[in-house]
């Protein structure tokens, strides 16, 4: 029980802010416009901050470079799986249902909830894996993610990959990680106020979300199937091969709780523009969000049961 409240507890605190950004939504306090505005704002501002931020106050050893390739090799498998898995089960015979399924199941989100939640419950060190956890997230999102809903054009798919402010800020943390240089102190200060923004700023996000999402049609068969899998299947196979892989059970807690995270926001921008199924999107997106309140620190607790045995 208590592995279970020390996640718990964390995880209903940003459950707060959710619900405080759902009533501001509902009393129309934060409107749609100024939603999407604030999510650039974090999109293109925060999280790379929060980068940054995790990768200066890393203390360069064997021990940390060894863990952040176990890291990095994790997550390419853990997305090659997600593709696997994808194409054997989610074959609804739909061609407008498949793509938003399998790109969810892929492309969850690790990006917009996964940075506060480690943070909150991991601190800088967290954040660090994080940051190299989502490398190959990036590449794959720009590549196959892409290529599932449309052609991707091949002339721009490198430059919007590369010029990804999260992904720059990437390269210039693991530049100053494994150099001698130093960020001056009022660098150090400012992404430090970024970082400690943006967990309060994206769980309000998020509650102005699920404001607009249509409860009354949350489920579905394929929203509970992909909340199952996503949320359950997903998170245990990567505690499973952590523990195989005999990996720190503190970095195991990262990749476990990024493996369970909910559907991400961007399966319904393309879902909308290439007329998909937005529907489907927006039900496994809202019934995911939701039931990851409970599912995440249950995770825990079974890791620890796990690396126990």
């Amino acid at each position: 029980m208590s592995n279970f409240m020390t996640v718990f507890v964390p995880v209903m605190k940003l459950a707060v802010l959710i619900a405080a950004g759902f009533i501001l939504r509902k009393t129309n306090i934060l409107p749609s416009a100024s939603r999407k505005s604030l999510t650039d704002v974090v999109m293109n501002f925060l999280l790379p901050c929060n980068i940054l931020n995790s990768f200066w106050n890393a203390t360069v050893d064997d021990s940390t470079f060894t863990t952040c390739m176990n890291v990095l090799i994790l997550s390419v498998v853990l997305d090659v799986l997600a593709i696997i898995i994808g194409l054997v089960f989610f074959r609804t015979g739909d061609p407008k249902k498949d793509p938003v399924l399998r790109y969810s199941l892929m492309l969850p989100n690790a990006n917009f909830l996964g940075s506060p939640l480690i943070s909150s419950l991991y601190g800088a060190t967290g954040t660090l894996y994080w940051s190299i956890y989502m490398i190959p997230y990036r590449i794959f999102m720009y590549t196959y993610g892409v290529a599932m809903f449309t052609k991707p054009n091949k002339n721009t798919l490198v430059k919007d990959l590369l010029l990804h402010p999260c992904f720059l800020c990437t390269v210039i943390g693991l530049i100053f990680m494994f150099s001698p240089l130093n960020a001056p102190q009022f660098l150090l200060d400012v992404t430090a106020y970024g970082s400690n923004t943006i967990t309060a700023l994206t769980m309000i996000i998020i509650g102005g979300i699920l404001a607009e999402a249509n409860w009354k049609d949350m489920i579905s068969k394929w929203s509970v199937i992909f909340s199952v899998v996503r949320l359950i299947a997903f998170p245990l196979l990567m505690a499973v091969i952590c523990r195989l892989a005999n990996v720190d059970i503190f970095v195991a807690g990262v990749l476990t709780i990024l493996a369970g995270t909910p559907a991400a926001t961007m399966g319904t921008l393309f879902a909308e523009k290439y007329e998909m199924d937005k529907r489907l999107c927006a039900q496994a997106i809202t019934l995911s969000t939701v039931c990851c309140i409970v599912t995440l620190p249950l995770m825990i607790v079974i890791l620890n049961a796990i690396y126990a045995l």
